[in-house]
Order: structure tokens, then sequence, then C-alpha cells
């Protein structure tokens, strides 16, 4: 058993160092600390990750419905509007494209589900002109496949997620952006989008590894570890993660539980990341036509990132209202913040 498991972190270990190198030769020692400390979370993740007999969970099918905007704030630029839809649901389960997403133990919660997510970024200057030192308009409209794997004994959770889609005016984030803007008295209609980043296929793979820390009856501490390949992002990161209030255990289900009919509390969520790509900035890995990208040594490597949200739910209906502040993702750019709204709906 533990020559099994030896053998297995030095390979994950092996490949930590291999995939740190491909990263920037060029790093700093501090940004290498960083980054292999990351790596080697994500790669022990599969400690728990062995494949084995997926097991009774009392499955419950959950709708999300999310929306991100900036409007709160009175602003309209950068990440400026985000809609993101999710289902968990056991028709999910015969999804063939789980056949590439992380393994389960047999002691694992299993859930899968299917999202659709759009965003879209402008920048501060709306005009039909290009302003070189500023964000260029984008948009991308993606298709995830997701896996959530709960380890409520080992207080353990590991998400993998397989998107696939579109970057430039297939995303429709004009039509979005403009449409919205119509309906609004206050609101005119945005000019630049021309100046898009142009259309580009999409493909990316997410994991995250979060480890509860310490928990009380009114208080939670854990920590993850996260990455991205491909487009639209590349990156790794850490998170702190707390919660304050009252609350079900988070490694025993997703977002309801039939555990306690009112839960009521507040998340904090910490986030530091390492950028290697950004699509959003710097266009598509095959499209070079865009007419106004950021340039690869303008990017902002490491990026800071917090979260504070309310959290109400009764029975089976909850609802999550935050705000997100994060520090400039290029070196001509500027911190910025939205706000968020989510409803989640268990049946």
């Amino acid at each position: 058993m533990w020559y099994g498991f030896i053998g297995d972190f030095k390979f994950r270990l092996l490949g930590t160092c291999f995939v740190k190198n491909i990263l920037n030769v060029n790093m700093q020692i501090t940004q290498k600390i960083y980054i292999q400390i990351i790596l080697i979370l994500l790669f022990s993740s599969g400690i728990y990750a062995q494949q084995g007999k997926k097991v009774s969970n009392d499955y419950n099918s959950i709708l999300e419905f999310r929306v991100d905007n900036d409007f709160v704030f009175g602003t309209d630029v950068y990440f400026t509007q985000g809609l993101f839809i999710q289902v968990f649901a056991p028709f999910e389960d015969k999804n063939p494209l789980n056949s590439l997403l992380l393994p389960f133990g047999e002691n694992a919660k299993v859930y899968h589900g299917i999202s659709l997510v759009q965003n879209l970024y402008t920048p501060i200057e709306k005009s039909d002109s290009i302003v070189v030192t500023d964000r260029p308009f984008a948009a991308y409209l993606l298709l995830q496949s997701t896996r959530i794997s709960l380890y409520q004994k080992e207080r353990g959770k590991i998400i993998s997620a397989l998107k696939i889609g579109v970057i430039g005016p297939p995303a429709l984030g004009e039509e979005m952006q403009n449409g919205i803007h119509s309906l609004l008295p206050t609101s005119s209609r945005i000019s630049g989008w021309q100046n898009q980043i142009k259309t580009d296929l999409m493909i990316n793979y997410f994991v995250k590894y979060e480890k509860g820390i310490m928990h009380s009856s009114f208080f939670d501490f854990d920590l993850s570890a996260f990455g991205n390949l491909g487009v639209p992002y590349t990156n790794i990161g850490s998170e702190l993660n707390f919660r304050l209030g009252k609350f079900n255990n988070y490694f025993a289900a997703l977002e309801l539980s039939k555990q306690n009919s009112w839960q009521y509390y507040l998340s904090f969520n910490f986030n530091l990341k390492y950028t290697v790509y950004d699509a959003t900035l710097q266009g598509g890995l095959f499209n070079k036509n865009s007419v106004h990208t950021i340039a690869a040594d303008n990017i902002t490597r490491f990026i800071g990132e917090v979260r504070v949200f309310g959290h109400l739910s009764f029975n089976n209906f909850k609802i999550k209202i935050g705000t997100v502040f994060i520090t400039r993702e290029f070196e001509t750019g500027l911190s910025h913040k939205w706000g968020v709204l989510s409803l989640i709906l268990g049946f």
C-alpha cells in the first residue's frame, strides 16, 4: 500500500516539476516557489481521486442562475456582465464527457452538472477609436461539464470541469450588452464592439482541490488550490475560504441540503493566482487578426481577488448576494469590482 502511494506521489511530483518549468523559465524565485506549492497541492489531490465505485448519495437536482454586473457601483468597464446557468441532475451522470473528468473514490459523494457561461468585457473608453493602453472589448460563451466529488469524512472536495466554446462575435457580447442597455432609460448604446477580440475556439480544463482545516457549529475555514489549462485562461492559484454563521457541513452536500431548513451565513474568499495566458486580453491562440490586444509583457502575472457574500436559504431555495474585488489584470489597467446575485433551487 505504502509503496504504491510513494510511487504515485513521485510520479505526481515529477509532473509538477515538468509543468512548472514549462510555465515560465525566467520566473523569479518567489514566483517559482508559489507555483510549485500550488501544483503540488493539485497533483496531491489524487490521493482521494482514485477510481472507485460510485456510492449512493440521495442525489438532489440543483439549478443555479447567477448574474454578475458592475452596475451596482455605477461603472460599465472591464468585466462588466456575466451570465451563469448551471444544472446538477442525475441525467448528467451519462454525459460522455464525464470520462475526461477526474475520477472519484469509493467514499465520494459525486455530482455531475452542465453549465452555460457568458462573460463580457469592455474598456474604459467605449468608442470606435482604440486606446492601446486600455482593455479590449471581448466576450466568450462556454458550455461546461462539471464533476464535484465530496469527501465528508476527510473534509475534502475535488472539482474538475471541461469547458468548450467560442470567443468573439459569435458569443453575442454586443447583442447582450446593448440589448440590456436598450431596456434601461438611463443607459445608451455602447460603441466599439467592432474592435472586439476576433472569433476563436475556446477549450479549457479546470481543476480545484479544497481541504477543510477548521470547523465548528458557526465557523468554517478551508484552503484550496486550483488551475486552468487552455483558453480563455491558463493560470494557477490558491484560496483561503471562511464561513461564519449557521450552515450545514460544507463537505456533505452542495449548496442545498435537507439537514437544516434555514441557513444564513457570510462567506469570505481570498484568492491569489498567477496568470500565464488570458485570451480576453491577448486574443485567441489560433486567430491572430484581432485589431486590439494587450501584449504579453503588459499582463499582470499575480492577481489578487476578494469575494464577500451573504447566503440565505430555506428548504430548497437559496439566494446569494455579494461583491467581488480584483486587482489590476494588466499593467496599464486599474483594479475593479462588481456585484453578484445568485438564485439556487433544489428539486
